[in-house]
């Protein structure tokens, strides 16, 4: 788990306590950590450079993205990249995260501080790595169609041509 913007850190505290047997890795921002008693299954790095952090995030089973808030940008971008590492991704359900996440990936977003449907969750796909590798497959290459760079430049440059059609067609000339 990692990122700074509206992370509910007192769930997730929760759940790797609910889970004493899986190891955890927080990253986290140390001016916006308050500190909380840790269980030991628990390694907290604060304040990792970014490349450091994408290469952590690179080597999880799971990135658990547990969020307080219905903020926009609240773990967004966290999302989108693990998502495109092709990593399993269990982030808290809001209206822009379940916007990430394809139809058939819908049971991966988990309800605002719902520490028990995040141990049910992680406890289900921990071990199974086929189903758990087919859902990050299909949540990388649904990222990857609607929400990649190039996904948004395809729009954009889809919109300009349109605006370009519209300001040239007949009805427009003077």
């Amino acid at each position: 788990m990692g990122g700074e913007a509206a992370r509910d850190w007192k769930t997730a505290l929760s759940v790797a306590e609910c889970l004493g047997e899986i190891p955890f890795v927080f990253v986290a921002r140390r001016r916006r950590w308050h500190d909380m008693p840790l269980p030991p299954n628990i390694d907290l790095i604060f304040d990792l450079p970014l490349p450091e952090f994408m290469e952590t995030m690179a080597g999880a089973r799971v990135v658990l993205l547990p969020l307080i808030e219905d903020s926009p940008t609240a773990g967004l971008l966290v999302l989108t990249h693990a998502g495109l590492m092709g990593r399993f991704v269990l982030v808290t359900r809001t209206p822009f995260t379940e916007q990430y996440f394809p139809p058939e990936c819908q049971d991966l977003l988990v309800p605002v501080s719902d520490s028990g449907a995040l141990v049910e969750r992680i406890t289900r796909w921990w071990s199974n790595h086929d189903d758990r590798t087919a859902a990050a497959t299909r949540l990388r290459a649904y990222i990857l169609e609607r929400h990649s760079p190039e996904a948004y430049a395809e729009r954009i440059a889809g919109e300009v041509g349109r605006m370009l059609a519209e300001d040239a067609s007949p009805s427009k000339r003077p």
